[in-house]
């Protein structure tokens, strides 16, 4: 969707997760992991993935983001 995250505030997640909501859960999954892993300086990924596990459970709830964030943050360098 050429979407990237212009900052790693909450507002900006949230915006990527209402985005994410149209596709499949591996697509899903492989976006929030281009966006932390791609586009996010290796020194923020843990803030970064700290607010995006905030915002996925909200939008997402805490099951799927505890499996596709939480989860596979040492996979993600954070």
């Amino acid at each position: 969707l050429g979407y990237e995250i212009p900052c790693d505030d909450k507002a900006a997640m949230a915006e990527m997760c209402a985005v994410a909501q149209g596709l499949s859960t591996p697509e899903v999954v492989l976006r929030f992991k281009s966006a932390i892993t791609e586009e996010t300086a290796a020194s923020e990924r843990s803030d970064v993935l700290k607010s995006l596990y905030t915002v996925v459970s909200e939008v997402f709830g805490e099951q799927f983001a505890r499996e596709n964030i939480l989860d596979l943050a040492a996979e993600y360098g954070a």
